[in-house]
C-alpha cells in the first residue's frame, strides 16, 4: 500500500446545510480511532451537519473543539476506526521544496489528492504591508504555509508529508492572493491544542497535570503537588503510555482521551519513565471537581479599571516593576481609547483590576493586540499574546465562579498600527457567542 492507499481512508467530506437551502461541503481528516477529525473552522462555525467517510457512510457530527481566531476545529462521529490514521507530525523542519501531499473530498463526490511543493513554510499573510512585515520573527504572529499551487475544494483536507504524518490544514481564512493556497501549520496545531479542547474546563474535572503536546510521546510537564495525579506519584518527565489500556502516541491524544470525563471518575493509566532505569506501572487517577478560585468582596471597590503607562522601545513585554510610569490614572474599559500619555509608538501600558463575572460557568476569553499583549487572570498566566505582531486574536477557556476575578493586562506598542480588545463570551461550541459587558472594578 502506497501513500495515498494509507491515508485515503482518513480523509472525509463535511456536509451542512440542505434540505431545502444549499449544501456546504469542506473537507477533514481523521486522526483518531475514537472518531475525532481535525479541520478548518471557517466552513463550520460550530453549527451541526454530517460527515461522509471514505466508505459512504454519513455521521452526525459534534463539534468538540474549535479557535475561529486560529481557524482550528476538531470534530468527532461515533464510530471506533483504525489505529493507523495519520498522526499530527511536525511543521517545525519544512523547508521550500519539499514535496507534499494534499487531500480532501471536494464537494462530497470523493477523495480526491494533489501533489504539492511548499513555496514557503512560513508565509505571513494577514497584512500586505511589506513595511509592517519586515523584522517580524516566525514565532511572533500566525504564519502559514505556503504551497506552489491552488488546490480548488479541499479547504479543511490535511497536508500530508512523505511519512504519511498531517503537517498542515488547508484553510481559506487566510488565502489573500490569487492562486495561492495557505495551510494552518500542525506545530499551531499542536501549540493550542489544549485551548482547543479545553476538556477539563469543559468537563469540570481536574487532573492536577499538564502533558506535553510539541513531542511525539505524552511527556508529562507539570505536576500540581495538590492534585489527583501527584496523589499516586506521578511527576515531570513521567510518560502516559495507556489509557484504560488504549495505546497514548502523544500529548494531543491525551488530551482527546480527556473529552467528555466527569468528575468522580476514575482513569486507569499506564505511565513509564525512561531514564537509566526504564519503568512501567499501572496506576489511577481519580478526576477531582475543578478548583474554584477564591473570589474578592467588593467592599472598597469602585467602578473602572486602574492602567500605568511607560516609554520605551520593546519587542516584548517588559518586567513594569522595573519601570516608572509616565502617567496612570482609572479607565472605564480596556482598549487604548482615553488613555492619556499615549505616544504613536514605543510605550507600554497596563491594566489592573477585577472583572465582575455575573453567573458562574466556562467562558472564552479573546484578547487580540497588534503589538504585543498578555493577561494573567487570579494572577496565573492565561493568555500570552506577546511579540511583534499585526493585530491577531490568542484565547483561552475558563470555569469562573460569579463574582470577582483579579486581572492584569500588560500590552506594548512598537510602530505602525496599534490596537487592544478583550472579550469574554460564554463558551458554546454550537456557534458564535455575543460577548458579555465587562463590568470592571478598582480598588
Amino acid at each position: 500500500m502506497g501513500l495515498i492507499g494509507q491515508v485515503r481512508p482518513a480523509i472525509v467530506a463535511i456536509l451542512q446545510g440542505g434540505p431545502a437551502g444549499p449544501v456546504q461541503v469542506s473537507s477533514g481528516c481523521l486522526i483518531h480511532q475514537k472518531g475525532f477529525i481535525i479541520t478548518t473552522d471557517l466552513p463550520i462555525r460550530g453549527c451541526p451537519g454530517l460527515v461522509l467517510t471514505d466508505d459512504l457512510v454519513l455521521y452526525p457530527y459534534q463539534v468538540v473543539g474549535r479557535l475561529p481566531e486560529k481557524d482550528i476545529c476538531l470534530l468527532r462521529i461515533d464510530r471506533d476506526g483504525s489505529q493507523a490514521y495519520p498522526r499530527l507530525g511536525s511543521s517545525k523542519g519544512l523547508a521550500a521544496g519539499h514535496r507534499v501531499l494534499v487531500a480532501g473530498n471536494p464537494g462530497g463526490r470523493g477523495v480526491a489528492f494533489a501533489e504539492r511543493l511548499i513555496a514557503n513554510p512560513a508565509v505571513a499573510p494577514s497584512t500586505q504591508d511589506v513595511l509592517e512585515i519586515a523584522g517580524l520573527g516566525p514565532d511572533q504572529m500566525d504564519r502559514f504555509i505556503q504551497l506552489d499551487g491552488r488546490v480548488t475544494g479541499l479547504v479543511g483536507g490535511p497536508v500530508i508529508d512523505t511519512d504519511g504524518n498531517v503537517i498542515g490544514i488547508i484553510t481559506s481564512k487566510a488565502m489573500t492572493e490569487d492562486g495561492v493556497n495557505l495551510a494552518v501549520p500542525v506545530d499551531r496545531i499542536r501549540a493550542f491544542f489544549y485551548e482547543l479542547l479545553a476538556p477539563e474546563e469543559r468537563g469540570g474535572f481536574w487532573t492536577g497535570l499538564e502533558v506535553n503536546t510539541m513531542t511525539n510521546n505524552a511527556t508529562i510537564l507539570l505536576v500540581d503537588p495538590e492534585g489527583p495525579a501527584a496523589k499516586v506519584g506521578l511527576a515531570p518527565g513521567d510518560q502516559i503510555l495507556a489509557v484504560y489500556g488504549r495505546p497514548i502516541r502523544d500529548g494531543t491524544d491525551w488530551l482527546m482521551a480527556l473529552v467528555g470525563r466527569r468528575p468522580g471518575e476514575a482513569l486507569v493509566l499506564v505511565v513509564g519513565r525512561q531514564d537509566h532505569q526504564p519503568s512501567r506501572r499501572e496506576c489511577t487517577v481519580n478526576l477531582q471537581p475543578y478548583p474554584q478560585k477564591a473570589l474578592t468582596a467588593r467592599q472598597g471597590l469602585s467602578e473602572g479599571i486602574w492602567y500605568a503607562v511607560f516609554r520605551g522601545r520593546f519587542s516584548r513585554l517588559p518586567d513594569f516593576g522595573q519601570l516608572e510610569p509616565v502617567t496612570y490614572g482609572q479607565a472605564s474599559g480596556i482598549g487604548l481609547s482615553g488613555i492619556e500619555g499615549l505616544e504613536q509608538e514605543d510605550f507600554a501600558l497596563v491594566f489592573d483590576g477585577f472583572i465582575d463575572v455575573p453567573r458562574s460557568g466556562v467562558y472564552r476569553i479573546v484578547l487580540g493586540s497588534d503589538d504585543g499583549s498578555v493577561l494573567l487572570l487570579d494572577g496565573a498566566p492565561a493568555i500570552d499574546n506577546d511579540g511583534i505582531h499585526p493585530y491577531q486574536e490568542a484565547s483561552a477557556v475558563r470555569h469562573l465562579s460569579a463574582g470577582l476575578h483579579h486581572i492584569r493586562l500588560g500590552y506594548f506598542q512598537r510602530t505602525g498600527r496599534a490596537d487592544l480588545r478583550l472579550r469574554v463570551e460564554p463558551d458554546n461550541l454550537a456557534g458564535d457567542q455575543q460577548p458579555i459587558p465587562l463590568r470592571l472594578l478598582c480598588d
